[in-house]
């Protein structure tokens, strides 16, 4: 079944982007892994602890504004489908001033972030030392890291997946061997984690924009009068391209209601996420180390069950664009299947040979009894998060944040009861279990929103940004 239509720019082959979309999603949790695997080898869990409640922070700070790739890429997906030079050049730019000022309104408010989080988290006194030299060594990153969202989420939507790749792989690579320099060899502990993270971002960005500038200066994007020529060679790309940089503030402010609703809905996955660490917390700092563990594990998973969803994400907004519904439906279904298949392959792995996995992350062996208890839940959470992402992917292309929206509202009414039930049980594994109820109705209650979609979309059907 071919995606392409005449006239149209061309589709690139789905599974050779969704690997490529794969292998750069998982760099980004493999990463945060070896994170885990230093400080897993210090004499003491302490280090360990303070990273995750400081990475709770983060979630909250960046994660939070992930629609800076999410609209990016939608918007970009749909510009692409209908040859709208114009638009492309918009999107990128707009986004990419807005990131720049939320980054420095977060770098200018590090100190007051910080005293309201460690307020708000009430961590264990032995934590603060380190919490605050892995704040202080990552906030500096922050800038960059928002930038990269754009840059990222503007290349997938134009289906440039290996560029996407090899920033990720780069950048992921640095932060990773910086890692073992910093903590294993230099002694920098939690700090020196921070700073291999900052040092990635950074590099990241100078990759990108040197990608970037390449592109509009060798003028291999359609222009705003090029129509159906497509991508054809008009001078002053790059003058074209930096007109009109000053935003207003007003338009800013617009640029961020827009992305409303994929705020909303992030807040809550946050929320659940950081419920889960702030409450295994009331149990031991052991619990909290063996939670980031397995929360780092958890990540990893999902990124790579998640990367056919992130492949599909472009592919909505243009087969959607271009009045191919069906099209784009059958090649839904084979996601889903893959990434069930997946989540089978890792929910296998883990369940054989969890000791295994342990001990490439930590040579602390007290951490294996608390680990061990919350494997179940972590299994079970697995079972949905790939589905769950694959959807995520659907409704982000197609710019449908609304129903992404309410599809994790009520998924996280469900995820409140387990959660009351297991505070008051006093269950670490019940926790997770929650987890497992949020992915599983965000997979149920998305799955209704399509084929709800689908009953009412006429043919073509033109799609608007995320809003």
């Amino acid at each position: 079944m071919s995606d392409d239509v005449p006239g149209a720019p061309k589709l690139r082959p789905f599974w050779g982007l969704a690997l490529a979309n794969t292998l750069s999603n998982i760099t980004i949790p493999l990463a945060s892994l070896t994170d885990v695997a230093v400080l897993g080898r210090l004499p003491n869990p302490e280090p360990l602890a303070a990273v995750a409640f400081a990475g709770v922070i983060f979630d909250y700070l960046l994660w939070s504004l992930g629609f800076l790739r999410m609209g990016v890429t939608s918007e970009t997906a749909c510009a692409w489908g209908s040859d709208n030079g114009s638009q492309l050049r918009n999107t990128l730019r707009e986004h990419l001033v807005l990131a720049a000022v939320l980054g420095l309104v977060m770098l200018a408010s590090a100190p007051g972030i910080l005293a309201l989080s460690e307020y708000a988290l009430t961590p264990a006194p032995s934590l603060f030392a380190d919490l605050r030299a892995y704040f202080s060594a990552r906030i500096l990153g922050a800038p960059c890291a928002l930038v990269n969202y754009v840059i990222i989420g503007w290349l997938l939507g134009l289906g440039h997946s290996r560029a996407a790749l090899a920033l990720a792989v780069a950048g992921k690579g640095l932060h990773a061997a910086l890692n073992f320099i910093l903590v294993l060899h230099w002694g920098q502990g939690a700090a020196g984690v921070g700073y291999a993270d900052t040092a990635g971002q950074v590099s990241i960005t100078i990759g990108g924009a040197l990608y970037i500038s390449s592109l509009i200066l060798w003028r291999r994007l359609p222009t705003p009068d090029d129509g159906e020529a497509g991508a054809s060679r008009r001078p002053h790309g790059y003058r074209m391209f930096i007109a009109d940089v000053r935003l207003s503030l007003r338009r800013l402010l617009r640029l961020l209601a827009s992305h409303s609703d994929l705020f909303v809905r992030t807040l809550m996955l946050i929320t659940a996420f950081a419920l889960l660490v702030r409450l295994s917390a009331s149990t031991s700092v052991l619990m909290v180390a063996a939670t980031s563990l397995w929360l780092r594990v958890f990540t990893l998973m999902s990124f790579l069950i998640g990367g056919p969803g992130l492949a599909i994400e472009p592919y909505a907004g243009v087969l959607w664009a271009r009045g191919q519904p069906a099209v784009l439906h059958a090649r839904l279904r084979q996601v889903l299947g893959v990434a069930l298949l997946v989540s089978v392959i890792a929910i296998a792995a883990l369940a054989a040979a969890p000791l295994f996995w342990l001990g490439l992350l930590t040579t602390l062996p007290e951490l294996s009894a608390p680990a061990l208890t919350l494997l179940p839940g972590l299994l079970l959470t697995l079972l949905f998060s790939g589905t769950a992402c694959v959807y995520d992917g659907l409704f982000l292309g197609l710019g449908q944040a609304r129903i992404l929206r309410n599809a994790t509202t009520l998924s996280f009414v469900g995820f409140g009861v387990v959660v009351a039930v297991a505070s008051f049980s006093g269950s670490a594994v019940g926790l997770w279990y929650a987890i497992a109820v949020l992915m599983a109705g965000r997979t149920f209650t998305l799955a209704y929103g399509w084929r709800g979609l689908m009953r009412v979309a006429p043919q073509p059907f033109a799609i608007t940004p995320a809003h």
